[in-house]
């Protein structure tokens, strides 16, 4: 619990009355790998924050076909912040991608919150803000590189999910298929043999 507040006081000013409001209202879950935490079209009833596991946002493409847009890890929210501000039905899914320890906010004690605390509503904007630059700072960068080349970069941003996150749903993020990724990674040194788990 304290890991949520410390990370939400990245944003904005919390007394120590408004540090025990959240963590009043803030349950601890722990879910299995392949839990949908949303879905496209819905609007999200629940704040997310991943303690301990991985969660991916995907989406479908007009031919049916799966997409990982990102992978969400330890210290971070998962819920698409914006859906859940303005209740606005998400355009993406959110699932589980390992086992999960989460914190979870139901929308009518967020709503508390929003009550209780004067700074919350301003604390919040700032990391919906925050969490858009992220975004951009990960997609954006992916649309000029090479298959092998957005491979590199995921191992070099995220070098503690690579062994967590099944081969295919990586293939997926990087945007090729599960055996070009493969090739990818029997093309490059040795170490990096066995990344990724098993499907």
């Amino acid at each position: 619990m304290e890991h949520f507040i410390t990370y939400l006081q990245r944003y904005g000013h919390l007394t120590p009355q408004d540090s025990a409001r959240i963590r009043e209202v803030t349950r601890s879950i722990s879910l299995p790998k392949a839990t949908k935490l949303s879905e496209a079209a819905r609007i999200p009833q629940e704040l997310w924050f991943v303690v301990d596991g991985v969660t991916r946002v995907y989406y479908y493409t007009d031919t049916g076909k799966e997409v990982t847009k990102y992978f969400i890890d330890n210290g971070n929210i998962t819920t698409d912040g914006s859906s859940y501000l303005y209740r606005l039905p998400t355009t993406a899914y959110v699932e589980t991608v390992t086992d999960c320890k989460l914190l979870s906010i139901s929308r009518s004690a967020f709503e508390k919150l929003a009550e209780s605390i004067p700074s919350w509503n301003e604390l919040f904007l700032h990391l919906l803000a925050h969490g858009m630059t992220q975004k951009v700072d990960r997609i954006s960068p992916m649309l000029s590189e090479t298959a092998e080349e957005r491979y590199l970069h995921f191992l070099q941003r995220f070098p503690d999910l690579h062994n967590r996150i099944p081969l295919h749903l990586l293939a997926s993020y990087i945007g090729v298929t599960k055996s070009s990724l493969s090739r990818i990674r029997r093309s490059l040194v040795p170490t990096q043999n066995g990344v990724g788990t098993d499907d």
